[in-house]
């Protein structure tokens, strides 16, 4: 009984450990302002494109339909162990992924990223809609690459406009004040 603290702190750090033990890469979406941006990091080791020297790391969402295309290129939105070729994310009417291309074996590799704003408000809707599926499934898997986890997916929604509302302490304080200020008046009244 007396070690039961001991035992509840060390169960708390092994759960405070595994729970952090591999950080993940998530995209937030920003539905209001029409924006997205990465946070999080991941590490991984890209793999080769067919018989070329390039190698790349790509997570993917949905089926390729090749309609409507739509691209941003995301490079600024992160921090590289190894610095890619080319970082973009791109979607069509059907799918919607992310890649970073390098020119040769990276080996193992990691990206951070940063909290740029990209925005997607001149992208079609049938792009728009494959993003807001994305942020309803929740995660993006790995499409290329292997040691990555599938990136996490964040909605970010504006919050409910409010009514201003006064409650009963307000409105009594309200009356209060009113008739604190109308009492002198009151008085100079009745004296004339």
């Amino acid at each position: 009984m007396r070690n039961l603290p001991k035992l509840f702190a060390a169960l708390l750090l092994i759960f405070f450990a595994a729970g952090n033990a591999r950080a993940q890469l998530t995209l937030n979406i920003d539905s209001a302002s029409e924006e997205i941006f990465f946070s999080g990091s991941d590490s991984g080791s890209p793999s080769q494109i067919g018989a070329t020297t390039s190698y790349r790391l790509r997570w993917q969402f949905g089926l390729t339909t090749g309609i409507e295309p739509a691209r941003i290129d995301i490079d600024t939105g992160f921090t590289f162990s190894t610095l890619p070729i080319a970082a973009r994310l791109s979607s069509d009417s059907g799918e919607i992924g992310f890649v970073f291309i390098f020119a040769g074996d990276p080996g193992a590799t990691s990206l951070t990223g940063n909290g740029a704003r990209f925005s997607y408000a001149s992208w079609p809707d049938a792009n728009k809609a494959v993003l807001a599926a994305l942020a309803g499934a929740g995660s993006m898997q790995v499409d290329e690459g292997s040691g990555t986890a599938p990136v996490q997916v964040n909605l970010i929604t504006p919050p409910p406009q409010s009514v201003p509302t006064m409650s009963i302490w307000m409105l009594i304080a309200l009356a209060l004040g009113l008739a604190s200020m109308a009492m002198p008046a009151l008085d100079r009244y009745r004296r004339s």
